[in-house]
């Protein structure tokens, strides 16, 4: 593969490498012609190395679709259906990821996070899945439609609402509407994919829908109990780098390089306070490649800062594998679900950004 296909985190930010790529992608898919090759990649490329280029850059941002696609798995109670959704969603995200802050595709200036551009496509691959499971064969629609009939059967002649008739309810009358006889957990499956389809009727049909997904699903209190006592046992660097891999800071750390981020003052507080940390400190000369201010790249090429105090960048990226390594066990350990653990990070980490820029005075 090109070298400069590959992501180095230290000289570039992954919000800047994945705006790149998008412009690699749609050379390679539609024959767009890219200056700095002077032609289109579909004709320069094999199709072995085009798949090879597609994969890499799909593996790099496969974390935050995951992410965003579990936060919204919660926020709508479609954990039934999780599986198929996230690939939907991974579809959704792959087909349209060429458009990512491409000028061709753009009608405004400006860019956009990556996360900001997933949450685009969360909606559309919930009503597709949703839709599949409610089942358009004739076999799912007649399930439904003695289902209905049933339960008018039970409200007219018990008096019973709607929404309180169970499964158990509807086999037991169900004969009196129909000579079709459906198990209980055939019942309970149909009744909970028509349950699901009201609710994404409800989601799109919502004034509050756009305001409503740019918040992050607040998790039960007693899953996010368990994961303040995982964060409380980290160390003060510990939950900075934690937070800050995540997305979860300030816009001064968003999607800056590790370069950027190991000169960073307010971090080297916290790291000199770290019993670990400090003994990662240096003195030396730094290259920041694309320097960000505001979350928004500085223009003038790189920045050489000349014998300056920094943290080793290769103990940062240690640092941030061995926190994923921790949440890990911590998950085992504790037998949570993948989706619990997804949606809890969002209120914590929050939280824990917030406590620390409280104590360090983190701008």
């Amino acid at each position: 593969m090109i070298n400069s296909f590959y992501y180095n985190p230290v000289e570039e930010c992954k919000a800047d490498y994945l705006t790149r790529m998008a412009k690699v992608i749609d050379s390679i898919r539609n024959g767009v012609e890219l200056p700095e090759f002077g032609f289109s990649l579909r004709e320069l490329l094999s199709e072995e190395e085009k798949r090879e280029v597609e994969d890499y850059v799909f593996n790099i941002m496969l974390p935050t679709i995951k992410e965003e696609g579990c936060y919204y798995i919660r926020k709508n109670g479609m954990k039934a259906i999780a599986e198929d959704y996230l690939n939907q969603l991974y579809l959704e995200v792959w087909k349209n990821f060429h458009k990512f802050n491409n000028p061709s595709y753009k009608e405004t200036e400006g860019t956009c996070s990556f996360r900001t551009f997933v949450k685009i496509y969360t909606k559309d691959p919930a009503r597709t899945v949703t839709n599949n499971e409610n089942g358009v064969s004739k076999r799912a629609g007649y399930k439904k439609n003695i289902i209905k009939k049933t339960q008018r059967y039970i409200t007219s002649n018990y008096g019973i609402d709607v929404d309180d008739i169970t499964a158990e309810d509807i086999f037991a009358n169900m004969k009196e509407v129909s000579a079709t006889q459906l198990s209980v957990n055939d019942i309970a499956k149909t009744m909970s994919l028509m349950m699901r389809r009201a609710g994404m009727e409800d989601i799109e049909n919502s004034c509050d829908y756009a305001s409503e997904m740019e918040e992050l699903y607040i998790a039960s209190q007693k899953i996010t109990d368990i994961f303040h006592a995982f964060v409380d046992k980290l160390r003060p660097m510990q939950r900075f780098i934690f937070c800050q891999n995540f997305g979860f800071c300030s816009e001064k750390y968003d999607d800056i390089t590790l370069a950027q981020l190991a000169c960073d003052a307010d971090f080297l507080k916290i790291v000199k306070e770290d019993v670990i940390g400090k003994k990662h400190l240096v003195t030396s000369d730094v290259q920041i490649d694309a320097p960000r201010k505001n979350g928004s790249v500085i223009q003038g090429g790189p920045i050489v800062l000349c014998n300056v105090e920094h943290i080793d960048v290769n103990f940062i990226t240690h640092q941030r594998v061995r926190c994923r390594d921790l949440i890990v066990e911590f998950v085992k350990e504790k037998g949570l679900d993948e989706y619990d653990v997804m949606s809890s990070l969002t209120q914590i980490l929050g939280e824990t950004w917030d406590e620390l820029s409280t104590q360090y005075g983190l701008r």
